[in-house]
């Protein structure tokens, strides 16, 4: 997978807003059930009070809470009542062990008792355990049957090879795809939390399927109420015969085996300096009228280094597509499909002791 910088930086950002921190104290992750549903408590109490989320899995949000803990008791309230659609009021009080008894007063003033008890898990992986995929269609491309899915009741969209590939490989590829899936889903139900300001939406926007390539892209627009909206993409590119991973530089092979070692050994997805030059050089050459400078009333522009060395990429059916990455405030700009690198160049670099299998 290749993704920008930016899209890292995002991520972490919509999961730091999972565990509310209020500094150095006590904190309790809880899980119990009603009548109806499962329900998840993340708690955070330090000397100026607590704070907290509650989640259940009927709705697949999170409701923030504020309060105080007095002794062996915890008392809970909504942070923002008035957007609130499940919870008003919560008291909770330790019995003994891992044990404690809860009180929920709902939006409708009805209490309900229950006992929570607590789990080393961390808030994170309960929350995920309660998502549940949701198969859309199913489709067939050569050899290779696939499902298209998503998490049921969030906007995280992904594609499982279910057919024609070796066990090990497709699970290897599977579960790297669902494992991004289910970061979207965490993000999107801190997103759309009882703040009521959140709005995302996410799609499988596009895949590709040979013999022995496959690539998954799922895009992302959020505005989680931060200073501006923004969007970022996925994009995951294997070889079917191993199930690796690629990296543009070692399907598009600008440079000799001894520097491509060295661009594979980077533990950062951003391209090369080096690599990103000459990749700008290559699209030059096939893209002259579009490789250009922003002209006036235009703010695309194409000859910046920084938006390539960001570049998200995938295999097309034409050849490998790779996608300028611009600023959040000009991101049309990377809307545009003409930097597709057809594939007879791409075999044009490809080294002869490759062995990769190119269309």
């Amino acid at each position: 997978m290749l993704y920008s910088h930016r899209m890292r930086i995002i991520v972490l950002a919509l999961l730091s807003f999972l565990i509310p921190l209020h500094g150095a104290g006590q904190t309790y992750t809880l899980k119990g059930k009603t009548d109806k549903r499962t329900i998840l408590l993340y708690i955070d109490c330090d000397s100026t009070g607590c704070t907290g989320t509650y989640f259940y899995d009927n709705a697949l949000k999170d409701t923030r809470l504020g309060g105080r803990k007095t002794g062996k008791e915890i008392d809970l309230h909504a942070t923002m009542p008035a957007l609130t659609d499940t919870v008003c009021h919560i008291t909770l009080k330790h019995k003994r062990g891992n044990a404690w008894k809860c009180i929920i007063v709902d939006t409708g003033q009805k209490k309900r008792k229950l006992k929570l008890h607590a789990r080393k898990e961390s808030y994170e992986d309960l929350r995920t355990s309660f998502f549940k995929t949701t198969t859309d269609s199913k489709i067939t491309r050569g050899k290779y049957t696939a499902e298209l899915y998503h998490i049921a009741g969030v906007e995280a969209y992904g594609l499982r090879i279910t057919g024609g590939l070796d066990t090990v490989i497709a699970n290897k590829i599977n579960s790297i795809v669902y494992k991004t899936v289910l970061n979207l889903a965490n993000g999107y139900c801190t997103c759309m939390s009882d703040y009521g300001i959140g709005e995302m939406s996410s799609s499988l926007s596009y895949y590709y399927i040979d013999e022995h390539l496959l690539s998954v892209v799922m895009s992302t627009g959020y505005d989680c109420g931060g200073a501006h909206p923004d969007e970022y993409t996925n994009a995951f590119n294997f070889n079917l015969d191993d199930g690796q991973l690629l990296q543009l530089p070692e399907v598009l092979q600008l440079f000799d085996s001894t520097d491509r070692q060295v661009q594979n050994e980077s533990e950062s997805s951003l391209l090369t300096e080096a690599y990103t030059e000459a990749l700008m050089e290559l699209l030059t050459v096939h893209f002259p009228t579009k490789m250009v400078a922003e002209k006036e009333g235009q703010e695309c522009d194409f000859t910046d280094y920084s938006v390539w060395q960001e570049s998200a990429w995938h295999f097309h059916e034409k050849g490998i597509w790779v996608a300028p990455s611009f600023p959040h405030l000009i991101n049309e700009c990377g809307d545009e499909d003409w930097s597709v690198i057809p594939w007879a160049v791409v075999r044009e670099y490809l080294d002869v002791s490759s062995k990769l299998v190119l269309p």
